[in-house]
């Protein structure tokens, strides 16, 4: 029996809110997506396109035994009449366009959405673009959760929908996965086989979404996402063992030539040193050559590798080159904590480097899947050439098909540190998710090159936990 189940956000001002019921029967009764791409099309109701989409992304998430409901923000916070589509000062509905912008709920409406997001598994959001960002009702649903704590410890993912391909929903889908970090989410994107930020769909006129297939599958992708993590976070909570030793590998990825920032790195994570496997390696202290795009990656591997699904698979194998010595480190860990310096000293970058090498971690079907990524910046007070790299990790290291958390922070100011978020409340998280990856079936996880000619190794694929 299906008791837990994922919810979906519906965050259209379009959406249909009075028959979203009529979806979740749909999903619920589809013998596949083709089948509820005609059920959905033959419903006497139209839908929004991201109500659309949001329906595919919860189909996705039945699929791998989930039970799924859909709440529209819409329903909370009533928009203008859309049969004409005129908002004046003697429309009755003009008012309550004007306290969309409030965080004032009708009581009945904000215990439905309370009670449902605090019992649900998971969370996706859907929402249409707006130039390249969410729509006010979809940012109305984050400014609630935000203001009540509604998403930590939730796994979270997005689906949206633009008129144009490339029209803004890669964007919207990483600020709203941003957000949701902030307010200590467990961030996914859509899995693979493409693996990136979540569903994005192109359908402009009302009712449309059910005609891009390739959209619709990325969709699926989240919700089947959102559910093989949720899947870990409830096999993690079945154990009462809450002192669990965490693997963590925090890898300095810039600094300055005599290791400013490193001592500050040391001193933060000492506390934790005792209780957990902590091994931090500044990586300007050895060469990393640079990734050179090979037609074939990963690389056929070793007669003696060939049965190691986490073996090193890069071409580059220099004596020098420093990825092959930590490789077997950074997959069998737990957590990467990635930092990074947004400094106005002159500083050895590693970080470029390393990521671009990563290429064929991702390639050989996911070495890094569901391995949780943490940022962490150190910010000196008036730097602007590095701001950016929290917001660079998320976006890169998500498509590595891992859980991403919250990052950290710490703020200087002439050899002063004036705040440093605390890495303590991520503990639990990670230790939740890593007694899960212990206890969770494994799930065949493959890559597939898209976009290239090369696919001698498309057949190929690896039980991940």
């Amino acid at each position: 029996m299906k008791i837990e189940f994922i919810l979906g956000i519906a965050g259209s001002i379009r959406s249909n809110f009075k028959d979203v019921e009529l979806l979740e029967d749909q999903i619920q009764t589809a013998k596949s997506k083709k089948d509820l791409i005609r059920r959905i099309d033959d419903l006497p109701r139209r839908f929004s396109n991201s109500d659309i989409a949001l329906a595919f992304a919860l189909f996705g998430s039945y699929q791998q035994g989930f039970a799924v409901k859909i709440i529209s923000i819409a329903q909370i916070f009533k928009h203008f009449d859309l049969s004409t589509g005129i908002a004046n000062d003697q429309d009755e509905h003009f008012g309550r366009i004007h306290r969309i912008d409030f965080l004032q709920l009708n009581e009945v409406a904000h215990d439905q959405l309370q009670d449902l997001t605090r019992n649900a598994a998971g969370i996706i959001l859907g929402s249409p673009v707006y130039f390249g960002d969410r729509s006010s009702v979809a940012n109305k649903f984050m400014q609630i959760t935000n203001k009540h704590k509604y998403l930590k410890d939730k796994v979270f993912g997005m689906v949206t929908v633009g008129a144009k391909r490339n029209g803004g929903q890669e964007t919207t889908c990483i600020y709203g996965l941003y957000d949701a970090l902030m307010q200590e989410a467990i961030g996914v994107g859509n899995g693979p086989d493409t693996s990136q930020y979540g569903g994005t769909v192109v359908a402009g006129d009302l009712h449309k979404a059910t005609g891009d297939l390739n959209g619709l599958d990325r969709c699926i992708e989240v919700g089947q996402r959102v559910a093989a993590v949720a899947d870990i976070v409830r096999h993690g909570r079945r154990t009462t063992d809450d002192k669990k030793s965490l693997k963590i590998k925090v890898l300095i990825s810039m600094d300055t030539p005599n290791r400013r920032y490193q001592e500050m790195v040391n001193q933060y994570f000492t506390p934790f040193m005792q209780a957990h496997d902590i091994d931090i390696i500044n990586l300007i202290d050895f060469d990393i050559d640079r990734c050179i795009a090979c037609s074939v990656c990963p690389s056929r591997k070793t007669q003696d590798q060939k049965n190691d699904d986490k073996a090193y698979a890069c071409s580059i194998r220099t004596k020098r080159d420093y990825l092959d010595h930590i490789h077997s480190q950074i997959v069998d860990s737990d957590c990467i904590v990635l930092v990074g310096v947004n400094s106005k000293r002159d500083l050895i970058y590693r970080y470029q480097a390393f990521t671009e090498r990563t290429r064929y971690l991702r390639r050989d079907d996911f070495q890094l899947t569901n391995t949780c990524i943490v940022s962490m910046i150190i910010n000196e007070v008036g730097s602007i050439n590095n701001p950016l790299h929290s917001l660079k990790v998320l976006t890169s290291y998500i498509r590595h098909n891992t859980i991403v958390l919250k990052p950290l922070e710490m703020v200087c100011h002439d050899d002063r540190i004036l705040y440093e978020s605390a890495f303590e409340p991520l503990i639990p998280t990670l230790q939740l998710i890593s007694k899960g990856r212990d206890l969770a079936p494994a799930r065949k996880v493959s890559y597939k090159a898209n976009g290239y000619s090369q696919d001698l190794l498309d057949s190929t694929n690896a039980l991940r936990r």
